[in-house]
């Protein structure tokens, strides 16, 4: 059975070779998205298809009842729990 020392160049070297095939990965990705998922390369961008234009904003109220009062809290809303600080 043989017993191999690592040497500092060599653990350096791998260290290397991990951050070059990280970034070439990176790279090919961003060049092959195109090319797997059509010309849409930013899903963001495309998330944002209102008919807005820049700049422009649009505040919704909520919808108020026939009384003419603003939406009625319901009983269902959850439990309130009480917390006591532990020293």
């Amino acid at each position: 059975m043989q017993v191999y020392a690592a040497s500092l160049s060599g653990v350096i070297r791998t260290i290397l070779i991990i951050i070059a095939l990280y970034f070439a990965v990176r790279v090919l990705g961003r060049l092959l998205r195109p090319l797997l998922y059509g010309k849409k390369s930013n899903p963001s961008a495309t998330d944002a298809s209102d008919s807005r234009r820049d700049g422009e904003v649009r505040i919704e109220y909520p919808r108020k009842d026939k009384s003419g009062k603003g939406k009625k809290r319901r009983g269902d809303d959850g439990e309130y729990i009480d917390f006591e600080e532990v020293d």
